[in-house]
């Protein structure tokens, strides 16, 4: 007796043999991956269980998010922040790379955290160095967003207010980012450079300015 079982066995079996490049994956049921099964050139790679971190609305709302960066990386470029700028850009890369699809268990999420746990301390680190108290607020405030969001998620499986807190790390560091450019670069620039004064330079609307160590 053939039931409906042996009979999709059967449809599986003659689509492998028949096309090898097929890639069955996907399967969702409440935003849940049960099965992720590729085939290609005769390799079966059969993931079970690997889990969307939450679903599909709280994600899109922190991929969303990322985009705040941009106007971080702009002023760390415009404030002649270079490396601040460089490490802004792979940061929303791998933000964004991670949060289209964020599995549990994915190479992205490892590359996502590593890149953060370098860019945030660095950041974290001048603003303490340079005393600019806002920037050090904002970011220890976005800083702990962090295990607020994940005891949400993982304690209480509360997915919408942990989303919500991740989408406020994003934001409280990027704020804090862009006040540490603009202070410093301020900062720098009034150590640095000091108004000429005399009679003739009293007439020009334009300031004038000239380098200390000159």
């Amino acid at each position: 007796m053939i039931n409906d079982n042996m009979i999709n066995d059967n449809m599986i079996n003659d689509n492998i043999s028949i096309n090898p490049e097929i890639i069955i994956k996907d399967v969702i049921i409440k935003d849940v991956i049960i099965k992720d099964v590729i085939i290609k050139d005769g390799i079966i790679d059969d993931i079970i269980d690997n889990e969307l971190i939450m679903p599909i609305n709280e994600y899109k709302l922190i991929f969303k998010t990322c985009f705040c960066h941009i106007i971080h990386i702009l002023l760390a470029f415009y404030y002649e922040m270079y490396l601040c700028g460089f490490m802004g850009i792979i940061l929303i890369g791998t933000s964004l790379n991670y949060w289209r699809y964020p599995l549990k268990n994915s190479i992205r999420r490892f590359i996502d955290i590593i890149w953060v746990c370098i860019t945030i301390p660095y950041h974290y680190y001048l603003s303490i160095q340079l005393t600019i108290k806002f920037s050090t607020i904002f970011m220890s405030i976005g800083i702990l967003m962090y295990p607020l969001s994940n005891y949400l998620l993982y304690k209480y499986k509360n997915n919408k207010y942990s989303a919500i807190c991740h989408c406020a790390l994003h934001v409280f560091v990027s704020i804090g980012a862009c006040i540490l450019y603009k202070d410093s670069y301020e900062e720098y620039i009034k150590h640095n450079y000091t108004p000429l004064k005399s009679n003739d330079e009293c007439s020009s609307i334009e300031p004038n300015f000239k380098l200390i160590n000159e």
